[in-house]
């Protein structure tokens, strides 16, 4: 397999970008391989002040960073919808009556 080790670091000056990426690397299987461009899996790293934290994840990109946000958005784009198929109506939508 291969990954990728996506790293953010906040508020945290004690060990450095490298240092971390490193360490994290040396735990990861032997038959394991880094690909930056295309990975089998993602290693996310996590760390605020002194609290560290680890998932290993697949499709991190094809599923947008797991952004809630951008996975509503790519899922919900205009041209998808048919008229009035949308969660919010449009106020261009009402009939001569003026009802939505």
């Amino acid at each position: 397999l291969q990954y990728k080790i996506e790293l953010r670091v906040r508020n945290h000056n004690t060990l450095t970008q490298m240092e971390i990426i490193r360490e994290v690397a040396t735990c990861m299987p032997s038959n394991y391989t880094v690909d930056l461009d295309d990975p089998d899996v993602f290693v996310l790293v996590e760390v605020f002040k002194s609290t560290f934290g680890v998932s290993i994840v697949e499709d991190y990109y094809r599923f947008q960073k797991f952004n809630v946000m951008e996975l509503a958005n790519a899922h919900n784009e205009p041209e998808r919808f048919q008229q009035g198929a949308g969660r919010v109506q449009d106020k261009k939508q009402e009939d001569d009556t003026g009802t939505v």
